[in-house]
């Protein structure tokens, strides 16, 4: 709506005053969206559902599928939607976002759509640099979870360096990633993590890392994957221990304006001709850690790239992934790193996680955000205490970690060593309506695709103890830890029982009847 115009014409309809008041209301909001539209930040009080849904109806208005006269559409793509229901859950924006050429890249008919997606890319740089620091110079929204933004990265690094055909991975126990190397059609290295001093926190394996990169030649190597956040009890990644494997060509060649430099225009060659060996991060849901944030801040200068899950930090449904990078295009010559990953999307893209995304980091504002990460902080310092007070009582162990913040591990060497008692700890929990406990064995074995894994979830073939894993993830209340605690207390009781009447004959173990 045009509000000088309808000041003009509303006397007729309304008196001064309440016209005057009503007005003030609605410039007041248009000043709102000219502001984030003139400087693109992330806005530092978040905004009311009202704002957001008016605003987001004033792009979809852009769209030519919700123009007022209606276009001629011969196309075979014309943002129809047979669905009325289908179609406000859309707000109308039909279209997607991205052309076939670039995920970026803005629609002829989809005008609103295509200033959503640029939108959301600019907050989400503010976002990353608000968190991390100025050091990072892009951010793009995927549209795909980690597994296939994974992909899509080593399918374009290896365009790049296409003689290298092996991934340096740091094992952490989740398939995603271990996958996306397998479907890009590479060989991945697998590097156990080290047991620390103390035999509990699995520390970054640098000399594997190093023998690794020995053994099979840089040249055949195409980028070292690394992890920030994960199960406990594996912790961050020393990210900057790494430096020296990955990166030194851009640490002694920030200021070169050399076309063979790749550390800034994507080739496979640095100017002194050395290979290099690309450093991707999966950030997972590093995002909501302070602690986490703080060793990538300070690995900027020998990153490539960093993902990170839009679901897991900023509490949107699945199907988003952020990637990040300190690195940017010089101005005489080719584009960044993270444009030629955004470039090799084929075809268009859903608008969904782009809307997801804009909503709620509009919703959430820089204050929203901090206080959650804040209250994270303490939840996580209270599942830290009660747990250790629980496993006083069955004498056990709370794995808490100096380099993981948001999962801490529960040891269960009094429970076993029956795979099949451990596992029902876990099952038991999930009846009892206690979800995301992970029971880890650690005599587990998993095949993937041909590569054997021994104590699989454990992240280390050789793990001392079995255990459970529990998240203090954002979003998580006080009251569910509570609740989570007092049924883990009474599960590891009730198997204890049960092992003790199994031992003097007076009963047979039954998993079932457990649970």
């Amino acid at each position: 709506m045009s509000y000088p115009a309808f000041q003009k014409v509303g006397k007729k309809l309304l008196p001064t005053p309440l016209l005057q008041h009503a007005t003030e209301s609605a410039n007041s909001r248009n000043k709102q969206f000219q502001i984030l539209l003139e400087q693109r930040k992330w806005p530092e009080e978040g905004w009311d559902e009202q704002t957001i849904e008016i605003f987001l109806n004033e792009l979809s208005a852009m769209d030519t599928n919700n123009f007022m006269t209606r276009p001629s559409g011969v196309g075979e793509r014309e943002g129809r939607t047979y669905s009325s229901l289908v179609r406000r859950r859309a707000y109308g924006l039909s279209h997607g976002i991205g052309r076939s050429g670039d995920l970026a890249e803005s629609q002829p008919k989809a005008a609103g759509s295509s200033l959503m997606s640029s939108l959301t890319n600019d907050l989400l740089l503010d976002f990353l640099q608000t968190n991390i620091g100025k050091d990072v110079k892009e951010a793009c929204l995927f549209p795909m979870a980690t597994g296939m933004t994974m992909t899509l990265i080593l399918l374009t690094l290896a365009k790049l360096k296409p003689g290298a055909k092996h991934v340096v991975w740091l094992r952490h126990d989740q398939k995603s990633v271990f996958k996306s190397i397998l479907t890009a059609g590479l060989t991945p290295i697998i590097v156990d993590p080290v047991l620390s001093h103390d035999k509990i926190q699995l520390e970054t394996n640098v000399e594997g890392v190093e023998s690794a990169i020995s053994r099979i030649g840089r040249d055949n190597i195409l980028c070292i994957i690394t992890t920030t956040s994960c199960f406990a009890p594996r912790s961050c990644d020393n990210l900057k221990s790494l430096r020296k494997f990955c990166f030194g060509s851009r640490v002694h060649h920030d200021n070169c304006e050399s076309t063979k430099c790749s550390r800034h225009f994507g080739g496979d060659q640095d100017s002194c001709g050395t290979n290099v060996i690309y450093h991707v991060v999966n950030n997972a849901y590093g995002m909501q850690s302070r602690l986490i944030l703080g060793e990538l801040r300070k690995a900027m200068s020998h990153v490539d790239l960093f993902i990170q899950s839009t679901d897991k930090n900023l509490l949107v449904p699945v199907g988003g992934c952020i990637v990040g990078s300190p690195i940017i295009s010089s101005p005489k010559n080719s584009v960044s790193l993270l444009t030629k990953v955004r470039k090799n999307y084929p075809g268009r893209a859903s608008s969904y996680p782009a809307s997801d995304v804009l909503i709620t980091i509009l919703s959430m504002g820089k204050k929203g955000f901090k206080s959650l990460v804040e209250q994270r902080e303490e939840n996580y310092k209270y599942m830290k205490t009660k747990l250790t007070e629980v496993s006083k009582k069955h004498n056990e162990q709370a794995l808490s970690l100096s380099g993981n913040d948001i999962s801490i591990g529960f040891s269960l060497g009094s429970v076993g060593p029956s795979q099949d008692v451990l596992t029902s700890v876990g099952g038991m929990l999930f009846k009892r309506n206690v979800t995301g406990a992970r029971v880890v064995t650690t005599e587990d074995v998993k095949t993937i695709d041909g590569y054997t894994f021994k104590g699989w979830g454990a992240h280390h073939p050789e793990y001392p103890v079995p255990y459970l894993t529990a998240a203090a993830a954002i979003g998580m209340d006080k009251e569910e830890i509570d609740d989570f605690i007092g049924k883990l207390d009474e599960c590891i009781g009730q198997v204890k029982s049960q092992d003790k009447l199994v031992k003097i004959g007076v009963t047979e173990t039954n998993n079932n009847a457990l649970l």
